[in-house]
């Protein structure tokens, strides 16, 4: 999926953009405009929407009316001149900043049948269409979203007389039919999917329709995979770089033919999804989830780093999702009132800091006349002995160079340097950002390409010994063009590893016609952005119009003198398996359509293999347990997790379908990060022949033990 291994390290942020960065974002809301909004106010968007494109809604007129993205994927079948007005639009709008414009398409209604050759052939024409309508305006595509709101085509999908193999093998005939229609119309067309490997890892009918798309994917045509549960759901760079290795895993759903397809034509792009970061009202599950990751920062700085990290690990686009706010609030009444800078004032600073951070933290350097920190950043020579002063000296054991000063030259020459550094230890403050400088001349003989000097920051846990963070490393390496040149990088200190120690290494000079100069090293502390206080507060959440299931919470008072008897009746209550491929069928795992995240066997430090959620929204993990109506029983869970965990006990029937609700219970919720261990004892009702012992939470939820015991 990427075109070569991101390996940029969790806590720094290379700084590779500018004004024009090579990655863009792309910005994606119910606020988008159609094409004749977008004509009238194109210049207001670009001057106050800090992306460089975004989705755009085609409308159909005439006797399309009505014709939409929400009426792309189904029965009725487009035609061109209903979209004329459109085309017009478009090639009469002046765009300068916003370059990678896509249109907006979907899945909706979905009313067709899979085996049905009429169907999809109307289906194919619409895409292909929009497609022709793309080329023709200088449109890089569309946005694909495959999320099923109204119809069901990839998940809970059945077709009379037909198996779910035979489905997924139609699916891929009709992926390459709409691949085909796409592509001949523009075959240089992307296809920019909300979601992609997520959704072929989750349902072998949407698998089966990419590797059709793969099948006929022309060289000139890219896809990209816009990862929006994996995007919503990472609270660090960490946890983003985590998902981008996962989604690297995922090229095994591809079929071999077309792995080479997969992973030099498909980009990734994370999601953020802004009303997470910050909600419109108060309780929001995905906020809950992102907030993990805030620590002690600002919303603002929180979302800086947070696109800084979506920008480094994306392939070329980072897009982000909004409902009830706009950027300009220009076309809709409602809007407003309800811009982003009215809810977070200062936001529009955020996302330029975080495209270009170098930019930005010159500027503040400037403003704020901000101090160097480091000693002698010069290098001006000691008055005793041959090194500056403040620097240390070290050398590979290979290397036998010298420190030199030239009169008149500012600075420092290396002499027969294999690996020479000067060094110097200071101690930061951590999760702080800062900015190094380091100005040089590198001048390299044809014989000896590999010479260089570099900035090398490593990291201590404690200012002396050897406690070293493994892994922590970065560099900043100045270019050999025999030219004075300024090298900078903005990072941020490691939150358990504040001891920076600074090695300015001099490498491979071979002969004398290579020189290296060291004219200075200076490190400045940077500011973190604050929220202002005119800043608006997520709403109160309403209260619940009907009480919310279970009916009775807690445990049954009546079992309160009971003991416990009999064996555990938990099917493999530790949550075990043999593989991290494993499939355990104990226990079911349940998540909300919104929800993707995952529930699959992981490595522990024992090295034994055992089930874990990860980046759930709201899931449930239960299994259904005989029991004995009438009788009393003791329900325990015990766990970690990020998030509060709810231990229910639900009741089945002898096909172990729901029923009772109003006899459900629900022990308080457990979760602060260590080992909890939630209780609940309840008495089986007389019409159930089932328990159904379930636990809900969001995020990770690490399970160690699940136990249900007969009272007497």
């Amino acid at each position: 999926m990427r075109k070569c291994a991101n390996t940029a390290l969790l806590f720094f942020f290379a700084a590779t953009l500018c004004a024009a960065p090579a990655k863009k974002m792309i910005e994606c809301s119910w606020s988008n405009p159609t094409t004749d909004v977008l004509r009238q106010n194109i210049a207001e968007f670009e001057a106050k929407i800090p992306y460089q494109g975004m989705r755009i809604y085609l409308t159909g007129r005439g006797e399309g009316k009505g014709q939409n993205h929400k009426t792309i994927f189904g029965k009725v079948r487009w035609k061109y001149e209903w979209f004329k007005e459109d085309v017009e639009n478009l090639k009469n709008t002046k765009f300068t900043r916003f370059t990678d414009n896509f249109f907006s398409t979907g899945v909706v209604p979905g009313n067709v049948d899979w085996f049905s050759d009429s169907d999809w052939e109307t289906v194919c024409s619409n895409f292909g269409l929009v497609a022709r309508i793309a080329k023709e305006t200088n449109i890089k595509g569309f946005i694909f979203d495959p999320e099923e709101y109204k119809a069901h085509l990839w998940h809970r999908i059945s077709v009379q007389g037909h198996t779910l193999e035979e489905i997924a093998a139609k699916a891929r005939q009709r992926g390459q039919e709409f691949g085909r229609a796409i592509f001949t119309a523009y075959p240089n067309l992307t296809l920019f999917s909300f979601a992609w490997m997520a959704y072929a890892k989750g349902s072998s009918v949407f698998r089966g329709f990419i590797n059709g798309i793969y099948d006929v994917l022309p060289p000139e045509a890219k896809i990209v995979d816009g990862d929006e549960s994996g995007g919503y759901t990472a609270i660090n760079a960490g946890s983003l770089h985590a998902r981008v290795n996962e989604m690297k895993k995922l090229a095994e759903l591809i079929d071999p033919a077309n792995r080479a397809k997969y992973f030099l034509q498909t980009s990734y792009a994370p999601a953020i999804y802004l009303e997470c970061v910050a909600p419109r009202t108060e309780g929001s599950v995905w906020h809950q989830i992102l907030r993990r990751g805030f620590g002690q920062l600002s919303t603002r700085e929180f979302l800086r780093r947070h696109l800084e990290s979506c920008l480094e690990v994306s392939d070329e686009y980072v897009w982000t999702y909004s409902e009830y706010r706009s950027w300009t609030g220009a076309w809709v009444d409602g809007w407003k009132s309800n811009t982003w800078e009215t809810w977070v004032p200062g936001i529009t600073e955020c996302f330029l800091a975080a495209q270009d951070p170098l930019g930005f933290a010159r500027r503040e350097i400037a403003e704020k006349k901000t101090e160097n920190l480091l000693k002698n950043p010069r290098l001006v020579k000691a008055e005793k002995g041959p090194l500056p002063v403040g620097w240390g000296l070290w050398q590979g054991r290979d290397s036998k160079g010298t420190i030199e000063y030239k009169t008149g030259v500012n600075g420092v020459f290396y002499r027969n340097a294999v690996d020479a550094n000067l060094s110097q230890l200071i101690t930061l403050v951590p999760n702080k950002r800062y900015l190094l400088r380091l100005r040089g001349r590198v001048t390299r003989d044809r014989k000896s390409p590999s010479v260089s000097l570099s900035a090398n920051l490593t990291w201590r846990f404690e200012a002396r010994g050897s406690n070293w963070l493994i892994g922590g490393g970065k560099s900043l390496v100045l270019p050999p063009t025999g030219k004075d040149e300024t090298v900078e990088l903005v990072f941020i200190v490691p939150p358990d590893a504040p001891h920076l120690f600074l090695s300015l290494k001099g490498r491979n000079q071979n002969n004398a016609d290579d020189s290296i100069l060291l004219e200075s090293c200076e490190l400045f502390p940077l500011s973190d952005l604050a929220d202002s206080p005119n800043a608006l507060k997520p709403r109160p959440k309403p209260a619940a119009k009907r009480a919310a299931a279970p009916k009775l919470p807690g445990s049954d008072p009546a079992a309160a003198g009971m003991n416990v008897t009999g064996a555990n009746l938990v099917i493999n209550p530790e949550f075990t398996a043999s593989s991290a491929k494993a499939i355990t069928r104990e226990w079911g795992f349940w998540q909300d359509k919104k929800s993707h995240g995952t529930f699959r066997p992981e490595a522990g430090a024992d090295g034994k293999f055992r089930l874990v959620q990860r980046n759930a929204a709201a899931a449930s993990i239960y299994q259904f347990v005989k029991i004995v109506p009438g009788k009393y029983y003791e329900l325990r869970f015990t766990c970690t997790a990020d998030s509060p965990v709810k231990l229910y006990a639900r009741w089945g029937n002898e096909q172990k379908r729901w029923t009772l609700p109003k006899m459900n219970r629900a022990a308080d919720s457990v979760s602060d990060g260590t080992v909890q261990t939630a209780v609940l004892r309840v008495q089986a009702p007389e019409k159930a022949s089932f328990l159904a012992l379930m636990f809900s939470g969001m995020g990770t939820v690490t399970p160690i033990k699940a136990e249900v015991h007969q009272l007497q």
